[in-house]
């Protein structure tokens, strides 16, 4: 499985200057824009000051979901879309994406049915309401949703809960249990609840991953396509239609001229169109924070559900079931700049929100194992009150072409879940511009490791492959839980000697390993190989260590980034990584 060079893209990339479509942003909406463009011939270019997928798209809750709490602001497009690419994910690309049971807790039955009708009927803030309606389910000052709300909104929610594609199966309906059968189930939750609801979203516990596939998959299936990561955009040459492009590794220039840029740098998306000689003023960006906690007792509570909640401001939180940790989040903070971090007063936040379901757990802050932080990157809007009352749905906001620019398409919002349908409308509007017709539709079709997967026949492809390579089947169950059927790739690169595969940068090799050292554990993080990490390190554009740490596996999130770890993996990756 041979694949082209980092250098081998700058070398062509100072020789070719012309490009169709120039993407500048490589997260989830960039890269479904790329995916997309190239399917239909068009050769695009894309490129990010940093990794691919490594701003906001690595900063997300991890839920593939229809946003049910949109509902209530009269979002009903938005929902019936996510719901339907939800879907969509769960057969396309099964082995990221899977089906996650999900529980709402409440505390009573009538409240907020006034405040939630005002919402969708859009007559929030308008309205007074009694003091009795604006209280929060157990007390505090939120908005309150009942049990009436949360069941309208559930029904309301599986109108469109019918697979867009042929499947396996529906997902399950919702049902709502009384407060006996909740505490039978979740002995841990608040004695307050009078019943919870159990309804199905899906989880993506390697978001990054799925990004990067899509890019290696892309330049794969078309010859026009190129994605470069750690490459930025700096400015303009002294010709109105010409882009500098900076390589954040080497330090070299190249001048690009495309026909259309799209802008998908989310919350940098005008920052990015002044370095383009077109201010704009489309993004009010919010921050979402979470952290990953380490707390045995929190995992065993929460079971293989995602818990789903109102916390006493009123904001929707989450309790997210990550392997052995439980993700919490999130929070939602106005913000002028990109760059943010996890402050202590949202890690307080955070912390004490999990006793408002479950009072009798203890959680300290020595128990937080990773936090992360992204900028959603919302269109400005002045007239809402509160962030949470912003828009989610995406937006293609053009910058018209002049007589001496190209067109810019900026994409506005957007959720992880509806990066597909995003990227269709997107390229729509690219080949009206181009004067192109589409000739491939991407609806149905299957992402990398999602091809050809056993759905329910996979003990047998498992120890088809153990056989086939003479591998043990604990470790083909391993990589198959972390890569699908691409698995079957990686195991037949461990299973060939390194000798045999010449160094793609020229360089001596670093080590005489055979098969079995191929299969070796590494030392600091046992359950990966490696000959898994050089083939990673080979086949999807790894620039940097911290690249395979973040973005290439879990490692970081699972609090085993250590300085050992580095160590091991500079040494095992040395002759693979970008000089």
């Amino acid at each position: 499985m041979d694949s082209v060079t980092r250098q081998d893209q700058l070398r062509y990339l100072s020789q070719q200057s012309k490009v169709s479509v120039l993407i500048i942003g490589a997260g989830i909406n960039g890269i479904a824009a790329f995916r997309d463009l190239a399917l239909q011939r068009v050769d695009v270019l894309m490129v990010d000051k940093g990794d691919f997928c490594s701003g906001t798209s690595s900063a997300s809750s991890h839920m593939i979901h229809g946003g049910i709490r949109y509902l209530e602001n009269g979002e009903l497009r938005l929902v019936r879309e996510a719901v339907q690419e939800r879907n969509r994910l769960l057969q396309l690309a099964p082995h990221y994406v899977k089906p996650l049971p999900t529980m709402i807790p409440i505390f009573n039955w009538q409240s907020g049915i006034w405040k939630s009708a005002a919402k969708f009927l859009g007559l929030n803030g308008l309205l007074s309401f009694p003091a009795d309606l604006r209280l929060a389910q157990s007390g505090g000052k939120g908005h309150q949703r009942g049990g009436v709300m949360v069941k309208l909104g559930l029904m309301l929610y599986e109108l469109w809960n019918s697979p867009p594609i042929v499947t396996t199966a529906r997902m399950p309906n919702h049902r709502f249990q009384l407060r006996a059968s909740s505490l039978k189930q979740f002995p841990e939750l608040s004695p307050d609840i009078v019943a919870t609801a159990i309804y199905y979203d899906a989880v993506v516990l390697s978001p990054e991953r799925l990004a990067v596939e899509l890019v290696i998959e892309t330049e794969r299936m078309s010859q026009n396509a190129t994605a470069i990561n750690y490459l930025s955009v700096v400015g303009m040459a002294d010709s109105s239609s010409t882009v500098i492009l900076h390589d954040e590794v080497s330090g070299q220039q190249f001048q690009i001229q495309p026909e259309l840029v799209i802008n998908a740098t989310g919350p940098w998306i005008d920052l990015t169109n002044r370095k383009l000689n077109q201010p704009t003023d489309f993004i009010g960006g919010s921050k979402g924070s979470h952290l990953v906690l380490d707390h045995p007792q929190l995992r065993v509570a929460t079971g293989e559900h995602a818990i789903f909640f109102e916390n006493d401001d009123g904001r929707v939180v989450l309790l997210l079931p990550y392997f052995d940790y439980v993700i919490v989040g999130t929070t939602d903070i106005r913000v002028d700049q990109p760059e943010v971090y996890c402050t202590q007063e949202e890690i307080t936040y955070l912390l004490e929100m999990i006793g408002r379901v479950f009072p009798h757990i203890e959680v300290k802050p020595s128990q937080i194992l990773y936090t992360f932080s992204g900028v959603r990157p919302l269109p400005t809007d002045s007239s809402k009150q509160s962030t949470g009352q912003i828009s989610r749905d995406h937006q293609n906001k053009i910058v018209e072409q002049t007589e001496y620019s190209f067109p810019i398409f900026n994409l506005v919002g957007g959720k992880w879940t509806t990066f597909r349908a995003f990227a269709e409308q997107v390229t729509n509007q690219a080949l009206k511009f181009l004067g192109q017709r589409r000739c491939c539709d991407t609806r149905d079709l299957v992402i990398g490791g999602g091809r050809d997967y056993p759905f329910t026949d996979w003990e047998h492809w498992i120890a088809t492959v153990a056989e086939n390579y003479q591998v043990d089947p604990k470790i083909v169950k391993k990589l198959f839980d972390r890569y699908g059927t691409v698995a079957k790739a990686v195991i037949k690169h461990m299973s060939e000697p390194l000798l045999s595969r010449p160094s793609q940068w020229g360089k001596s090799e670093l080590n005489d390993l055979d098969p079995v050292g191929q299969t070796k554990p590494l030392d600091n993080a046992a359950d990966y190989y490696v000959g898994e990490v050089r083939f990673i390190a080979e086949q999807e554009k790894v620039v940097f260590v911290e690249d395979f740490i973040r973005r290439r596996s879990n490692l970081a999130m699972l609090g085993q980034d250590t300085p050992q770890l580095r160590a091991e993996l500079t040494e095992i990756m040395a002759d693979l990584l970008s000089p």
